[in-house]
């Protein structure tokens, strides 16, 4: 009786090769699966060869390659399911704002369909993607972020269908991403190595299409609430559809601070991981209307634009690009600070044109096209352009 050494593992790992064996989850699951087989049949007082010629007489001629085909199939389904359901969000948000623009009955259970089907494609894609790399760390991790993220949809579910439990959902959820964000935050930027964590690790392949959806989605938002504002009809579903872009933003946000081979990475930087975090409170407890006051969520929320920006330009290098972006920032904080004085009651809401009109919009708009090199900062600008019309003043008009 011995035990595998070296040399036995290399041989296991060339007959796997001479097999066609190459997906490593599978790969690896199998060499477990021999490996313990040898293991037992040594224990039993046979040699290595003994039990290898019986274990590997007894597998099928290209058993492995056609299991492999068969996992891949059934991978690429789920993925498939998850980008169909995706497109058929997309679709339903176009279908909805469509409605809307005609006046159409069915509005609200339209939002409601696609709020289930982007819902359903982020937890299947996140069950294909733990399941693919289950050797990667942190998988409760992101699930939970995934439920959080779950119950602030659902929570909007309940807002269109008017049912009660809507403050307790939301409340779940920023309690839950409250918890993760800076645990994630701080363990991210201490260990230089955190693509070995599936939660970077996926989040990086899907950075363009997250980006997209975004885009489609603040596309259609600014254009259901401009027109709400030319016609003055209420913006029930442009509302709706701006916090959800803003939401998506924000965590894109800080999610792209975890990356530690980009210039949006914090690092070992303590007072830039102790401003994230507090700027990520900033952003997320405004959603409380229930718990918190007018003036404590408009505060919040002004300081995170702030805090927001600023980390947004520091790392920035060329000259002429840090000081339009630097101008740009320093002139979004500015309008939050006179949006703040308008809901604080310091400045008349009747002068709410200085800070409100279609010439800032415009700017804000150049600002995010001009970004797209930067990805910080055009996450930064989506939130800010949502945010701007979300809190457009009701029957003022562009001018």
């Amino acid at each position: 009786m011995g035990s595998i050494d070296q040399n036995h593992l290399l041989k296991i790992e060339k007959y796997l090769d001479e097999q066609g064996l190459t997906f490593k989850p599978l790969r690896e699951e199998m060499l477990d699966h021999i490996l313990s087989d040898l293991e037992g049949n040594m224990e039993q007082g046979k040699t290595f060869e003994e039990a290898w010629t019986m274990i590997s007489g007894a597998i099928p001629h290209h058993h492995f390659k056609s299991l492999q085909t068969e996992t891949m199939e059934t991978i690429n389904k789920r993925f498939n399911i998850s980008k169909g359901l995706t497109y058929l969000a997309i679709l339903l948000l176009a279908a909805t704002s469509i409605f809307k623009l005609l006046h159409f009955p069915g509005t609200g259970y339209l939002l409601i369909a696609s709020l289930v089907a982007m819902g359903i494609a982020l937890l299947v894609s996140s069950i294909s993607g733990i399941y693919l790399h289950r050797e990667k760390k942190g998988q409760w991790l992101m699930m939970g972020m995934i439920f959080g993220i779950l119950l602030f949809i659902t929570s909007w579910m309940f807002a269109v269908l008017h049912l009660p439990g809507r403050s307790e959902l939301l409340l779940g959820s920023v309690t839950i991403l409250l918890i993760l964000f800076p645990f994630l935050t701080l363990y991210f930027n201490s260990h230089l190595k955190s693509e070995n964590n599936i939660l970077t690790y996926l989040h990086e392949k899907h950075i363009p299409g997250i980006e997209r959806f975004l885009f489609i989605l603040l596309g259609l938002a600014v254009s259901l609430r401009i027109s709400s504002i030319v016609f003055d009809y209420p913006p029930n579903v442009s509302m709706a559809l701006l916090v959800l872009v803003i939401f998506g933003a924000g965590l894109q946000y800080f999610a792209l601070t975890w990356h530690p081979k980009t210039s949006n990475f914090i690092g070992n930087n303590k007072w830039a991981q102790v401003l994230i975090i507090i700027s990520f409170a900033c952003f997320l407890l405004p959603a409380l209307p229930s718990y918190l006051s007018l003036p404590v969520r408009v505060t919040l929320g002004t300081l995170f634009f702030i805090i927001a920006g600023w980390l947004s330009v520091r790392k920035l290098t060329k000259n002429y690009t840090k000081v339009y972006f630097i101008l740009l920032i320093g002139l979004i904080i500015l309008h939050h600070i006179g949006w703040w004085m308008i809901e604080m009651n310091v400045v008349n809401s009747n002068h709410s044109h200085f800070f409100f009109n279609l010439p800032f919009a415009l700017i804000l708009l150049v600002g995010l096209i001009f970004s797209q090199k930067h990805s910080l900062i055009k996450v930064y600008l989506t939130i800010v352009l949502a945010h701007y019309f979300l809190e457009y003043p009701v029957g003022k008009g562009l001018w």
